[in-house]
């Protein structure tokens, strides 16, 4: 457990931070919502509200870096020079 957790925190691990802020957001605002349900106390909408939507909003950020990461890690395509293309109209024409 230790070992996730610092994987989660460190820059060279493949979990996030923002990930451990979302789910530590979505299981408390849960747990805020059963002890409104289930027990005479009741949490104030606001915050409840406000732990959903930064949870939400930490697993769309994740979502958004991922998705424009990978297009800008794509490499370019390479073109083809103009001499390859001379030579193959070359042998065509001489053929």
């Amino acid at each position: 457990m230790k070992k996730w957790i610092l994987s989660i925190l460190s820059a060279e691990g493949d979990q996030s931070s923002k990930r451990l802020i979302g789910l530590y957001c979505i299981i408390t605002g849960s747990v805020m919502a059963w002890i409104g349900t289930f027990t005479e106390f009741k949490t104030p909408e606001y915050m409840y509200n406000t732990l959903m939507y930064i949870g939400a909003g930490a697993f769309i950020g994740t979502v958004v870096e991922s998705v424009f990461l990978q297009k800008l890690n794509k490499p370019a395509p390479q073109p083809q020079s103009q001499t390859t293309n001379e030579q193959e109209s070359n042998q065509e024409t001489v053929q």
